[in-house]
C-alpha cells in the first residue's frame, strides 16, 4: 500500500540549514549530509528522507527522526546514472496517522563532487559527461523542475576549471547556452498553456477519458516499426509508456490504488511529452467538434 501524504502547511525548510557534500570512492559516489532543524517546531519524533536525484531517477534514505538524526550506513548512489551532479530532496514526514503528513521539506538542492558550496552552485550547473566527440551540451534534467545542465566532455582538463575561468569558453560557449535556456522557459509556458486548455475543454465536454474515445480523432491509419493502426492509438501507445515511466508521486499512487483502471486526462496527459501532446492534439477531430456546439 502507498502513504499518501497531506500537504497542507508544510514548512519551507531554508537551505542554509541544509549541508550535502557528494565524494568519490573506489565503490563509487555516495553522500553525507547535515540538517539543522532548530527553531522550525518540528514534531520530534518526525521522519526524515533525504532523496537524491538526476535525470528522473531517485533514490531514497531514511536519516532518523528530527530528535535522532541518524546517518545510513551506506548512502552510495548506485542507481543513479553517472554524474558529478545530483539533485537532493529533503522531506520531513509525520508518520503516525494513516495518512502521512508532510511537515516540511527542501527540494532541488544542486550539489557537485568538486566541493562547490551547495549555495554557491550556478543557475547552469557543469557536469563532466560522455559526449563523443561532442564538447558541450546544454542538457535539461528530466525530474518535474526540467533543470538546465550545462554538460561538458569529462575527457578534456578539468571542465569546472575551464567553465569557471577560461575566457574563450566562457564568451563562445555561455551566451549559446543561456539562449537555449531562454528558448525552453518559452516552449515551456507554451505548453504548459496547451496541456491545461486542452485537459479543461476535452474533459468538460466529453469525461475524464476523453483521450480514449476513438471518435473524437480523425481515424487515419499510420505505419509504424511495421504495425499498421490509427495514429489515435499510436499516440495512446505514447501516452502509456510515459506514463509508466513517471516518477510523479501522484502517478504512482493511481498505479498502486488503481492498478487495472485507466487514468483521467489530467493524470496522463499531466506527465506526457511536449512531443506526444502535439500528436494528440493534431489528432482531435476538429471538424467533429464543431459540429457537437
Amino acid at each position: 500500500m502507498i502513504r499518501r501524504l497531506n500537504y497542507t502547511g508544510r514548512v519551507k525548510i531554508p537551505r542554509s540549514r541544509i549541508s550535502i557534500s557528494l565524494l568519490n570512492d573506489k565503490q563509487g559516489k555516495y553522500f553525507h549530509a547535515k540538517l539543522d532543524f532548530g527553531g522550525l517546531n518540528l514534531s520530534p519524533d518526525a521522519k526524515i528522507y533525504i532523496e537524491p536525484n538526476y535525470k528522473g531517477v531517485y533514490q531514497r534514505f531514511y536519516f532518523g527522526t528530527v530528535a535522532q538524526f541518524k546517518e545510513p550506513d551506506n548512502t552510495f548512489l548506485n542507481e543513479l546514472p553517472e554524474t558529478e551532479l545530483a539533485y537532493f530532496d529533503v522531506s520531513v514526514v509525520d508518520e503516525s496517522g494513516t495518512v502521512g503528513l508532510l511537515l516540511g521539506s527542501a527540494k532541488g538542492i544542486p550539489v557537485i563532487t568538486d566541493g562547490t558550496p551547495n549555495d554557491r552552485i550556478p543557475l547552469l550547473p557543469v557536469n563532466p559527461a560522455d559526449l563523443g566527440n561532442q564538447f558541450w551540451k546544454l542538457s535539461f534534467d528530466s525530474g518535474e523542475e526540467g533543470r538546465p545542465i550545462l554538460e561538458i566532455n569529462r575527457n578534456l582538463p578539468d571542465p569546472f576549471e575551464m567553465a569557471r575561468n577560461d575566457i574563450k569558453f566562457i564568451s563562445l560557449v555561455y551566451p549559446v547556452a543561456f539562449r537555449g535556456v531562454l528558448v525552453r522557459l518559452i516552449q515551456q509556458r507554451i505548453e504548459i498553456s496547451l496541456r491545461t486548455k486542452m485537459i479543461y475543454h476535452m474533459s468538460t465536454g466529453f469525461g475524464g477519458l476523453w483521450y480514449l474515445d476513438p471518435t473524437l480523432f480523425v481515424s487515419q491509419n499510420f505505419t509504424l516499426n511495421g504495425i499498421t493502426k490509427t495514429i489515435h492509438l499510436h499516440t495512446l501507445d505514447e501516452l502509456k509508456r510515459e506514463f509508466n515511466r513517471s516518477q510523479e508521486t501522484f502517478i504512482k499512487y493511481h498505479k498502486n490504488r488503481y492498478p487495472n483502471q485507466d487514468a483521467d486526462a489530467w493524470k496522463i496527459l499531466e506527465v506526457a511529452s511536449m512531443g506526444t501532446l502535439s500528436k494528440l492534439y493534431k489528432n482531435i477531430n476538429h471538424h467533429f467538434l464543431k459540429n457537437q456546439q
